[in-house]
């Protein structure tokens, strides 16, 4: 039996907490992994909560092979089971909030002006390190 997405994708446009993404990105300068990890935990409990009203007579088992999958190392893994621009049947899964890379502010020195010329070198080697950083990352996630 096939899943109807368009149910599901109802179901989860209801909760606020499943659309997170932009949430996340923006908070990845001021927010530690451990509560980007509680957020993921209080979504799945969300979940198993709506997953129990909806479905009270179906067994945990059931419960688990349709509404969650395996993927890499993660063992519940929110899904939809829809069909590509080909046709072909793939999975949507629930963005993972821990998912999202923690950026390090790095301080600039104290004594540090960019009005004195005497730091111009200073300030462009950080620009240049920020630069490089950022364009590293991209790459390796374009690549992934």
């Amino acid at each position: 039996m096939q899943a109807d997405p368009g149910c599901l994708c109802k179901q989860i446009r209801r909760y606020p907490l499943i659309n997170t993404r932009f949430q996340a990105a923006s908070s990845s300068l001021v927010v530690s992994k451990k509560t980007f990890a509680y957020v993921d935990h209080q979504m799945f409990l969300a979940l198993i909560a709506w997953i129990n009203r909806r479905h009270p007579e179906k067994s945990a088992q059931w419960k688990r092979q349709r509404y969650f999958r395996r993927e890499g190392l993660r063992q519940w893994v929110f899904f939809a089971a829809i069909r590509d621009a080909q046709g072909s049947a793939t999975h949507l899964d629930l963005f993972s909030v821990a998912s999202v890379p923690i950026t390090r502010h790095i301080k600039i020195q104290a004594h540090a002006t960019p009005y004195n010329p005497a730091f111009t070198e200073y300030f462009i080697r950080r620009a240049e390190a920020r630069r490089v950083s950022k364009l590293s990352w991209q790459g390796m996630t374009a690549c992934a």
